[in-house]
C-alpha cells in the first residue's frame, strides 16, 4: 500500500509554514528519529502515525502520546484524514493537503468500483474527487466517534 501524502506544518508561535510531501507505507510523526519531524517540545518523539487501515482509509493515531492530539479543544485518539483537515500537536497545526492511497478504491468493488480504477480516482476534478472521499468520511465518521469513545473507556477501565 504506497500512500502519497501532503501537509503543512506551522508553529503557532512563528509565521513560517513547512510544506512536507511524502510517499511511503505509512509515516510516523514525532520530535526526532521519524518520518516527519514536529519541532515542539510538547511532542513525543514517536507521537503519531499516519496509515491505511483494512477499509482503505487513511487514518492519523496517536501513538500512546503524553500530550495528545486535538482538533480544535478536543482530543482524539483516532482520526481519518482527507485534505483540509488541521489537527494540532503540541502547539504546531498540521493541515492536510493532499492525501491519496493507491488502493483507495479496493473496499468498494461490490457496487461496481474495479481495481485499477485509482487511475480514474486521481484524474477526477478536485471537486468530484472531493465529493467521493467526502462520501467515504461520513459513511464512517459514526464508526470512528463510537471507536473513540470505547478505546476512551478502555484506558479508563486499565487505569482503575
Amino acid at each position: 500500500m504506497k500512500l502519497t501524502l501532503e501537509i503543512s506544518i506551522r508553529v503557532n508561535d512563528r509565521s513560517e509554514t513547512r510544506l512536507i510531501k511524502k510517499e511511503g507505507s505509512s509515516f510516523l510523526l514525532g520530535r526526532s528519529g521519524v518520518d516527519i519531524e514536529i519541532p515542539d517540545p510538547l511532542c513525543s518523539r514517536k507521537h503519531a502515525r499516519i496509515f491505511e487501515n483494512s477499509i482503505h482509509q487513511i487514518c492519523l493515531e496517536d501513538l500512546e502520546s503524553k500530550n495528545g492530539i486535538y482538533i480544535g479543544s478536543q482530543k482524539v485518539h483516532f482520526l481519518p484524514l482527507q485534505a483540509g483537515v488541521t489537527f494540532r500537536i503540541g502547539s504546531v497545526n498540521i493541515k492536510v493537503i493532499e492525501v491519496f492511497s493507491g488502493s483507495i478504491l479496493e473496499g468498494f468493488k461490490d457496487i461496481g468500483i474495479e481495481k485499477g480504477s485509482e487511475k480514474l480516482f486521481a484524474a477526477m476534478p478536485d471537486e468530484n474527487r472531493k465529493k467521493f472521499s467526502d462520501f467515504i468520511l461520513n459513511e464512517s465518521q459514526t464508526h470512528v466517534s463510537q471507536l473513540n469513545e470505547i478505546l476512551k473507556r478502555m484506558k479508563q477501565n486499565e487505569k482503575t
